[in-house]
């Protein structure tokens, strides 16, 4: 699937959907804060002795709803300042980069020549 989403020639590569880009955005936040946080779900709610569905449910949640503020409080705007400083010197040094919805692709628009 990974080798489909990077190919150009592959319908992965053209298809843009929200679901997968919300998840991609997210995964790298998730994974960094995940133990943490499941740590911390589990200390406060021992009190309550939850079905363990229940508790994944809960955890899930609360993991993804951590990774979504913490990409809006530290990563948007690290990506807007990495944004105003790469600009400037890709302008200057005449590299072209196509952006596409959420990543961005060095060289040509994925076209064979």
């Amino acid at each position: 699937m990974v080798v489909g989403a990077i190919s150009p020639t592959n319908f992965l590569y053209k298809w843009n959907s929200k679901v997968t880009s919300c998840i991609a955005t997210l995964s790298y936040a998730t994974y960094l804060t995940h133990k943490g946080v499941i740590h911390i779900m589990h200390l406060l709610l021992a009190d309550y002795k939850m079905n363990d569905k229940l508790m994944l449910i809960i955890c899930m949640i609360t993991c993804i709803s951590f990774a979504y503020l913490l990409h809006l409080i530290i990563e948007k705007p690290f990506l807007k300042v990495r944004h105003r400083i790469v600009e400037p010197q890709k302008k200057y040094l005449g590299v072209h980069i196509e952006k596409k919805k959420t990543n961005y692709r060095i060289g040509n628009s994925g076209k064979s020549p």
